[in-house]
């Protein structure tokens, strides 16, 4: 059987498909096309589809072009990290 670690002390957001399209400055349209398509993990909750901020960071981690600057990196890492909860 599969094994899922889950830190409930920790609870995260899950996102909707139009805040990972504001995270990624893309359409919303796209953004349920990347989901659908398996590019970005999802939680699959009845009809409706989510994605865990740490699936969405090692998206954009896997997605990063060399030339791509350590300071645009960190500032993408901080738009999804407001999407966890930190109480």
């Amino acid at each position: 059987m599969n094994e899922t670690n889950l830190d409930i002390a920790k609870p995260q957001k899950l996102l909707k498909a139009i805040e990972v399209a504001d995270i990624l400055n893309i359409s919303r349209a796209f953004a349920y096309q990347l989901m659908q398509q398996g590019k970005i993990p999802t939680v699959v909750i009845g009809a409706a589809r989510r994605v865990r901020p740490k699936d969405l960071q090692d998206f954009i981690s896997e997605s990063l072009s060399p030339s791509f600057s350590s300071n645009e990196s960190r500032y993408i890492k901080n738009q999804t990290k407001g999407f966890h909860n930190s109480d």
